[in-house]
């Protein structure tokens, strides 16, 4: 039992790293679509809800004035 709940956690670390680090050489390289891309990943992971899946659901949230800040 112990050994499956380590193999899960190895699994949800590794994860967890693979998205940050993909969103920290997107953020070097200038490159913010790829950055919300998974900004958004890691939202998921996380099973947090953002209220929006995509750039574009986001900024028309934004123009609207619809996004929670305070999360």
């Amino acid at each position: 039992m112990n050994e499956i709940v380590i193999e899960k956690m190895r699994q949800y670390s590794l994860e967890s790293r693979q998205i940050l680090n993909r969103f920290s050489e997107a953020i070097e390289n200038s490159d913010y679509s790829t950055a919300s891309k998974e900004t958004l990943a890691l939202a998921r992971f996380l099973k947090i809800d953002l209220g929006y899946n995509n750039f574009y659901e986001f900024n028309e949230q934004r123009k609207k004035g619809t996004i929670n800040w305070d999360m």
